[in-house]
């Protein structure tokens, strides 16, 4: 769905547009602040929740509060939350929402934020929050690489990663997307190691020769 069949659908439900500048300017907020696939369930949450009592047309004020909501970080910091509650294990963790990711490292790593949260769930919950919020605010914060949130076994145990530990890897958020972010370091750390293991042979050989 584009902005255009998305106004389409608005004014099929609310009726047509009297002001075409209006119609013009949602069609441009919605397209430059939400991707064709969430349209259709913009589409829906207008239909759901803007008053039909005057009978007009959602204007950009509707669309901006709309926006404003769903990118407030407080939020958007307690949807994380939900999700992170679900966390029965240690297992090492990737975080799809790259703020989300750097609270947890913030707060010590994925052990120390669950110990954390069995002993103190309302103040860890607290702490999430506040810490989201302000991470959520630094203007460098989505400039940030993604990463595997490692537990303390991987930690203390340095090594390659056999592909088991991948697999174990569990993902917070889009699963689609982090399978390929998931894929994407694992080709990263494979590049990494066989560069390293040629340039060992170089040196070797260089000693060799010498």
């Amino acid at each position: 769905m584009n902005g255009q069949e998305f106004t389409k659908g608005i004014e099929g439900v609310f009726g047509k547009y009297s002001n075409q500048l209006v119609k013009a300017a949602v069609i441009k907020f919605v397209s430059n602040n939400w991707p064709d696939d969430e349209l259709p369930t913009l589409l829906n949450y207008t239909i759901a929740n803007h008053s039909t009592q005057y009978k007009t047309q959602p204007d950009v004020n509707f669309f901006n509060q709309v926006w404003e909501k769903n990118h407030d970080p407080v939020n958007v910091a307690e949807l994380a939350w939900l999700e992170l509650e679900k966390l029965k294990s240690d297992r090492s963790i990737l975080c799809t929402d790259i703020v989300t990711q750097e609270t947890i490292i913030s707060m010590g790593g994925i052990d120390e934020f669950l110990e954390y949260r069995s002993k103190e769930h309302n103040w860890s919950k607290k702490t999430f929050v506040e810490t989201y919020a302000r991470l959520f605010k630094l203007p460098d914060i989505y400039n940030r690489e993604f990463k595997i949130i490692k537990n303390k076994a991987e930690l203390h145990y340095p090594k390659f990663p056999k592909e088991s530990f991948y697999r174990d890897v569990k993902v917070i958020g889009d699963e689609s997307k982090g399978k390929l972010l998931i894929d994407n370091e694992k080709d990263k750390l494979e590049i990494e190691h066989n560069d390293g293991v040629k340039l060992l042979k170089n040196i070797i050989k260089d000693m060799g020769s010498g």
